[in-house]
This record gives C-alpha cells, structure tokens and sequence, in this order.
C-alpha cells in the first residue's frame, strides 16, 4: 500500500501538515481507492465550510466532481 494512502488513513497529513483536507482525498484517489477518495473529500469539505475557510472549500469543491468518476486530481502546471 503507498505510504500516502497509510498516512491519510491515519489522517497524519492533516495533522503533520495541516494540509490533509486537500491531500488525503488526493492520495486515496492517486491509489485508485475512489470510494474513500469520496468520503474523505465529502468529509473535508464540511470541515472547511463549518470552520469558516471559505476559500479552502471552493478549492474542495472543484475536486468533488473528479472522484466518484475514477479521476485522481492532478495539478496543471502554473495553477495553484
């Protein structure tokens, strides 16, 4: 199993890098594991809205659509 896929399951990312509302999603969806790619985006996504990071969810949003289609999000160059 990826070792990004061991440490989302553990939601070490968030933890370690404040960043797993973004990532965890990312790195289940990377190892094909779309299902819990789903539910951890879903997830993150009332965690950003009920925290009040309002940017943070629009970014969760654009993702949202790309799991439950079997597509893993990739950055294009030049976009944050």
């Amino acid at each position: 199993m990826p070792l990004v896929v061991l440490a989302a399951q553990q939601g070490l990312t968030f933890r370690l890098y404040g960043r797993g509302l973004l990532s965890d999603p990312a790195a289940y969806a990377e190892a094909g594991q779309f299902d819990n790619a789903v539910a951890t985006v879903l997830n993150a996504r009332a965690i950003a809205a009920a925290s009040g990071r309002q940017a943070l969810a629009r970014q969760i949003d654009q993702r949202i659509a790309l799991y439950p289609s079997g597509r893993p999000y990739r950055r294009q160059p030049g976009v944050e």
